[in-house]
């Protein structure tokens, strides 16, 4: 396996984001060999309540497809604009449109509306009832995030690290915050976060911000990473992961920077541990949970930066997100399994292949039902127990 390193950096080329990113070859970067994985005795039940597919899926690029679920019902798109709408018990479809338009982006649904973004930087909002095209509106650049929505704005993150308030009705756009761009970029972006009339998002510069809904206006900004290094490879410190905001705090984790607590009205640190990451966190049991770029996944104390528990037998698997899910831990890596964990002390419980391909989006859970979207569009619900 490459590094994973080498399959998750992008070149931003300065002056001229219209072209979009231009990958690394992978072949330029050390090999790591990825964990094999390891025996235990399973000691929860997996259930497979419902399985379909997609369209494509990915269709081998690049891409972070990932599903919503909004009152009972799940939505997702492949890469090649095939919109779907499925019943979240049975897995049946109850609407199927085509934008045909490529989809970079993951699905956000809320308030009525069902929105994507597009590879020629197009933003796409569908009504949840029938999947009838409500608005389209043309953006700076490339989709590759999840939008966020609060029933008035619809905000859009775009690789040219710009963030868009569009109107919730029309799609016009209502204000628009620019952050200064890095030279060079991990392949990806952070999704942006609304809550209490902020949107929460980080950029590639290694800085997390707080930006009114309402105009777009900054309200404060921390910085969780610092660029070192003679070289801009080295000088990379992306936030691709989302902010996790809960109990009046934000949480954000960069790739070599830290991970950082901070007042979610202010943006004052509470507290920070050095970490490394280019995904989001999942809380629970009063833990934060985080994959770091080795393939570890720790589970932190929420009110302190101390470690309660490491699992390292996953190294070198790149591991996405974590998702709680009842009283585990669920993460999915490379190869398409999905391991689920005991969030007491880390130790596995129970471990399922679902896409042979992989799974890059961020699954989702409702309580014991974990739904996940592979890399080759099939869509599938477990129910653990």
């Amino acid at each position: 396996m490459k590094s994973a390193l080498g399959k998750f950096l992008g070149l931003l080329l300065l002056g001229s984001m219209l072209s979009g990113c231009e990958m690394f070859n992978s072949s330029d970067e050390d090999e790591a060999e990825a964990n094999p994985l390891v025996s235990f005795e399973e000691t929860a039940n997996i259930d497979v309540l419902w399985s379909t597919q997609i369209g494509d899926g990915t269709d081998g690029e690049f891409v972070r497809l990932q599903p919503a679920l909004y009152r009972g019902v799940v939505y997702a798109a492949d890469i090649d604009g095939e919109v779907y709408a499925l019943d979240s018990e049975t897995g049946k479809q109850k609407w199927q449109v085509d934008l045909e338009i490529p989809v970079s982006s993951g699905t956000y649904a809320g308030y009525g509306q069902v929105v994507v973004g597009t590879e020629k930087g197009e933003v796409v909002a569908l009504s949840m009832e029938d999947g009838s095209e409500l608005w389209r509106k043309k953006m700076t650049s490339e989709v590759l995030s999840v939008a966020a929505g609060d029933g008035y704005i619809v905000v859009i993150r775009t690789i040219d690290e710009k963030i868009s308030g569009l109107d919730h009705d029309s799609g016009e756009r209502v204000w628009i915050y620019e952050n200064s761009q890095p030279v060079l970029s991990l392949r990806g972006t952070s999704d942006p976060v609304i809550e209490g009339g902020l949107v929460y998002v980080g950029f590639g510069n290694g800085s997390v911000k707080a930006i009114s809904a309402n105009n777009g206006v900054l309200r404060w900004e921390q910085t969780i990473g610092v660029p070192a290094g003679r070289t801009e490879l080295d000088r990379m410190v992306d936030i691709d992961g989302s902010p996790l905001v809960d109990g009046g705090l934000v949480y954000a984790v960069g790739y070599r920077g830290n991970i950082v607590a901070m007042d979610a009205q202010r943006g004052t640190p509470v507290w920070k541990r050095k970490a490394s990451s280019y995904e989001g966190l999942a809380a629970g049991f009063g833990y934060l949970y985080m994959s770091d770029d080795n393939g570890f996944l720790s589970a932190l104390d929420k009110n302190s930066n101390s470690i309660i528990w490491q699992q390292k037998e996953l190294e070198y698997r790149e591991l996405g997100t974590p998702t709680v899910v009842s009283s585990y831990v669920a993460v999915a890596d490379f190869a398409g399994y999905v391991h689920f964990l005991s969030q007491i002390d880390g130790s596995f419980v129970a471990r399922t292949q679902v896409d042979s391909e992989g799974i890059r989006g961020r699954m989702l859970s409702v309580g014991n039902t974990l739904y996940i979207y592979g890399n080759s569009g099939e869509l599938t619900a477990l129910q653990i127990r």
